[in-house]
C-alpha cells in the first residue's frame, strides 16, 4: 500500500466534504495532522431549564506514517469547562475502539461520524445535569418556604412572652418620642401654653391666688368692717433711700 497517496487522497476528499470545519495543521507526509471541529447545535424550542448551550468540540487527528494500518493519534479538546479530564478520557478512548474495528481502511470520516454520535449523548448528559440542578433549586425552594410558613409554633406562653416585650418595646419608643417632640417645642410655646400644659403650675397658682383674694361672701356676712393701719414712714424711709442713691451715683 503505498501510505503517502492514500493519506493525501483521503485528506484531500475531507476538506471537500468538511469545507466549513476542517483545519489542515501539516499536509506533508509523514506528518500530516488535521483538527476538525464539531458544534452540538441547538435542540429546538425546549423549557429554559432543560437549555443547553451549543458547544464545539475539536478533533485534532495526526496521521503515522503507516495509517490506515494503525488507528491515529486522537485528542480531543475544548470540552474541559464542561466535562471532566475521566469523561474526556472515555471519548477518544470510544473513538479509539472504532478505529481499531476499522483498521486497514480510511477511518477518518468514520471516527468524525462516531464523535457525532457521541457529542449527541454528551448533550443529553449535560440536559440531565441542568434538570437536575434545577429539581435541587426547586426543591430547596419550596423547603425554604415551607419553613418560612411554619415557622416556629406558637404557644400561650411564648405568646404572652413575646407580647410583654412587645408592649414595653413600644411605651419606650412612645415615651422616646414624646420627649423629643417636647424638647423640639419646648422653645416655641407661649406663656399661656406653656401655662395651660403644666398642671403643676396652673394648681399652684390657683393657690396662691386663693390666699389673696378675700372671701367676699365672709365680707357680706360678717357686719363689722375691720381696718387696716398703714404706716406712713415706711413709705418716707423708702423714698429717702431712693434720694440717697440718686445722689451718690451722680
Amino acid at each position: 500500500m503505498d501510505y503517502k497517496e492514500t493519506q493525501e487522497m483521503e485528506l484531500e476528499a475531507l476538506e471537500a466534504i468538511y469545507q466549513d470545519e476542517i483545519e489542515i495543521l501539516c499536509k506533508d507526509y509523514p506528518d500530516i495532522n488535521l483538527k476538525i471541529t464539531l458544534n452540538s447545535h441547538g435542540e429546538g424550542i425546549i423549557d429554559a431549564h432543560e437549555a443547553v448551550q451549543p458547544f464545539d468540540t475539536i478533533l485534532k487527528i495526526k496521521l503515522p506514517h503507516n495509517y490506515p494500518d494503525v488507528v491515529p493519534d486522537i485528542e480531543i479538546e475544548n470540552l474541559e469547562d464542561l466535562f471532566d479530564d475521566k469523561r474526556v478520557n472515555k471519548i477518544v478512548e470510544d473513538l479509539k475502539s472504532i478505529g481499531e474495528s476499522n483498521c486497514g481502511m480510511n477511518m477518518i470520516y468514520t471516527l468524525v461520524s462516531g464523535l457525532q454520535d457521541i457529542i449527541g449523548e454528551l448533550t443529553r448528559e449535560l440536559k440531565r445535569r441542568h434538570e437536575e440542578e434545577f429539581e435541587a433549586k426547586l426543591k430547596q425552594a419550596e423547603e425554604d418556604e415551607k419553613h418560612i410558613v411554619d415557622g416556629t409554633p406558637v404557644t400561650v406562653e411564648s405568646f404572652c412572652e413575646w407580647n410583654k416585650k412587645f408592649v414595653a418595646e413600644m411605651r419606650e419608643l412612645r415615651d422616646a418620642e414624646q420627649k423629643a417632640k417636647e424638647a423640639a417645642l419646648a422653645g416655641k410655646l407661649t406663656g399661656k401654653q406653656q401655662f395651660l400644659k403644666d398642671s403643676s403650675l396652673f394648681n399652684s397658682d390657683l393657690t396662691l391666688l386663693g390666699n389673696d383674694i378675700p372671701d367676699e361672701e365672709g365680707l357680706l356676712n360678717n357686719e363689722t368692717e375691720e381696718t387696716v393701719d398703714i404706716d406712713e414712714s415706711l413709705f418716707n424711709a423708702d423714698d429717702e433711700e431712693l434720694e440717697l442713691l440718686s445722689s451718690q451715683e451722680d
